[in-house]
């Protein structure tokens, strides 16, 4: 309950707008004990969670948001696939740059925003749900002659084919619609450009998601030739020589 002082009725977190006494200086001084309240204020954070079609969480998806201060955040999901971010009560816009918006069901709580993203009020987690469940791999290359930052690359799937260019993350996230199931026909092409002699190639299905281990690949050398083979235990793909080489991944649903 409030506190008098000064002819004023007071919050108990607040000092007295007449002396500046505070609710624990008045207390020990007349040997006052009560219970304290605090006054009330408005829940503040920016709280998003990312799950995908079957409720499991969405890790290191990034997303861009501009908080009610006008400040804009890049940031991304965490482990939980959450974000949250302290910031002024009010409306912020929050967008993830990678997922195409007909892949995403937005929460109740949020309006689509003219300029790109979805308008979400402050405090309450906003959950947001793919239309799907992502592949998600990682491509890394041996010793220290080559970062694949920056190396190009096409998914072929059923509904298309579409281009990117590996990120720091070096990812590659396939977003698979229920539909997809039964199809074996997604593929994975890497353009490998300025390898050395005797390099080699990894690529790492992450989460268990699936297994890489006996996916077959194809490996197109700079003379035009290929050479066929299935990935073992070591998920290696070597390219024996130096120049464009371009690598393509028949990845299973299976």
């Amino acid at each position: 309950m409030p506190w008098e002082h000064c002819g004023q009725s007071v919050a108990d977190d607040i000092g007295c707008p007449t002396c500046g006494l505070t609710k624990a200086q008045w207390s020990v001084k007349f040997d006052a004990t009560r219970t304290f309240r605090l006054s009330r204020r408005p829940a503040a954070m920016l709280n998003v969670e990312l799950v995908d079609v079957d409720g499991e969480p969405v890790h290191h998806e990034g997303l861009r948001a501009v908080l009610p201060d006008g400040q804009e955040v890049v940031t991304a999901t965490d482990l939980a696939g959450r974000a949250v971010v302290s910031c002024a009560a009010g409306q912020y816009t929050v967008e993830f740059p990678k997922v195409d918006p007909p892949q995403l069901v937005a929460p109740d709580a949020a309006e689509p925003d003219p300029a790109g993203g979805f308008r979400c009020p402050t405090g309450r987690k906003q959950r947001f749900e793919l239309t799907g469940t992502f592949l998600d791999y990682d491509v890394e290359a041996e010793g220290e002659w080559m970062d694949v930052v920056g190396v190009p690359y096409v998914v072929r799937a059923p509904d298309g084919a579409r281009e990117g260019v590996l990120d720091e993350t070096r990812r590659v996230r396939v977003l698979c619609p229920p539909a997809w199931v039964d199809e074996r026909s997604v593929e994975l092409e890497l353009f490998l450009d300025g390898a050395g002699p005797g390099a080699e190639f990894e690529v790492q299905a992450e989460d268990g998601c699936v297994e890489v281990v006996g996916l077959p690949y194809t490996l197109t050398l700079p003379d035009g030739s290929a050479r066929e083979g299935v990935l073992d235990a070591t998920r290696r793909v070597r390219a024996p020589v130096a120049g464009p080489v371009r690598l393509e991944l028949h990845l299973d649903r299976r």
